[in-house]
């Protein structure tokens, strides 16, 4: 126990313990998109048009873009779930990891395009499916 104020009718108690701690860093991540969404709108305004007139010439690259950075983003929570980002040592390990796991998985993707279109498929299925998702539990109420 750290402090105890009973002056009031409202008792405060302030603790500290080990047990108190986050289990991973993905509220850091979450508070950067939140204070920072400009970021992602410029990437989108910037890519959006590259899409729109080669997206058919360079559909190996841009699903092998997708599925990296899908792949980065994916590696990267997990580790910090995990708690390997707790430390500088861990946090660049798991920077150099997914870094790798990304790129191998776009090299991957590259090559065989029709893995490419079911890949590109599962991911927008999954945000569909999220999307209608929230929907449904927002207009039932569960």
């Amino acid at each position: 126990m750290i402090s105890v104020d009973s002056s009031s009718c409202d008792v405060r108690v302030i603790v500290a313990h080990k047990a108190g701690c986050p289990a991973g860093q993905i509220m850091n991540l979450s508070k950067f998109i939140h204070d920072y969404p400009w970021i992602f709108g410029v990437i989108m305004i910037v890519g959006g048009p590259f899409v729109l007139l080669f997206g058919r010439k360079f559909f190996p690259w841009v699903t092998a873009g997708v599925v990296s950075l899908f792949s980065l983003l994916a590696v990267l929570v997990f580790c910090g779930l995990i708690g390997l980002m707790n430390t500088n040592v861990g946090l660049a390990g798991s920077i150099v990891g997914s870094l790798a796991v990304g790129a191998l998985a776009g090299w991957f993707v590259m090559r065989t395009v029709w893995i490419a279109v079911g890949v590109l498929g599962v991911i927008g299925g999954f945000f569909l499916g999220s999307m209608i998702y929230g929907i449904l539990l927002v207009l039932f109420k569960f």
